[in-house]
């Protein structure tokens, strides 16, 4: 399972290389969202009814990270908790167990 998560971490990060990440991502609402994983799950369908399961791998490795760029975008425009924990994330480990620390938390 790990190893498709990561592929689709990487087409995350081809996506967001070709088409600007949270910026592009951003002005897209959720039936956007919606038309755009219908037309590359038309694309996989097509593949695997042509018996080109490789190419329609593909198409679903690309949906998979469609779905996360909408949830992603939707996270950030309703100021979830998500958003701010994959923020939190990015921060450096927390150096203490209790007290002031270098992450800016009192733990």
């Amino acid at each position: 399972m790990f190893e498709v998560l990561g592929e689709v971490e990487a087409e995350r990060a081809r996506q967001d290389g070709k088409w600007g990440g949270p910026a592009n991502d951003d002005q897209y609402n959720p039936l956007d969202w919606h038309e755009m994983i219908a037309d590359y799950n038309g694309w996989a369908r097509r593949m695997a009814a042509m018996g080109s399961l490789d190419r329609a791998r593909k198409r679903y490795i690309q949906i998979a990270a469609l779905a996360v760029a909408a949830v992603e975008a939707m996270d950030r425009q309703t100021n979830r908790p998500a958003a701010k924990m994959a923020a939190q994330m990015a921060r450096p480990v927390c150096d203490v167990d209790e007290g002031p620390c270098s992450c800016g938390a009192f733990h």
